[in-house]
């Protein structure tokens, strides 16, 4: 599984300060991170490589408090797509021989040399967009509250 945990640094202070405004900059901090889980979603979803469609539906985006989400796939293959493979052998585990088709023609073989996969790092990449994303819309967020509080 491929899970990355976003907590916003700062942020816990700016709730605190937010009491002193009851109710509007806490419901701005809360609509900052519910946006981010959402275009998480949004971004990491067709940037997801599609074989089966397995890795695809496993993407998860969750908000699980007022600074911190979680993003992700539970794939049991997401890691090996996220982080990429070395070359390594494969044997068969419950025949005598692995049954493969190349071109068309059915090959059987004791082991296969596979050469690797390289990493496609498709939740690093949204995680990424989604930091740029919380800072510009926080701060833009804030700019606006306390404008509203000084008129």
């Amino acid at each position: 599984m491929v899970e990355v945990v976003i907590r916003v640094e700062g942020l816990e202070q700016a709730i605190e300060s937010a009491q002193y405004f009851p109710g509007e900059a806490d419901k701005a901090i809360d609509l900052v991170m519910h946006r981010a889980a959402s275009m998480g979603m949004a971004w990491m979803t067709p940037d997801t490589p599609v074989k089966t469609g397995a890795l695809r539906q496993s993407l998860f985006s969750n908000q699980f408090s007022a600074s911190s989400m979680e993003i992700g796939a539970t794939a049991p293959h997401s890691v090996y797509v996220h982080q990429g493979t070395r070359a390594h052998e494969i044997l068969p585990v419950r025949a005598r021989a692995l049954r493969f088709e190349i071109g068309g023609r059915v090959i059987f073989a004791r082991r296969v040399w596979h050469p690797g996969t390289k990493a496609n790092p498709f939740v690093k990449r949204t995680v990424d967009k989604l930091v740029t994303f919380i800072h510009s819309e926080f701060i833009d967020r804030m700019r606006l509250f306390m404008e509203l509080k000084r008129s």
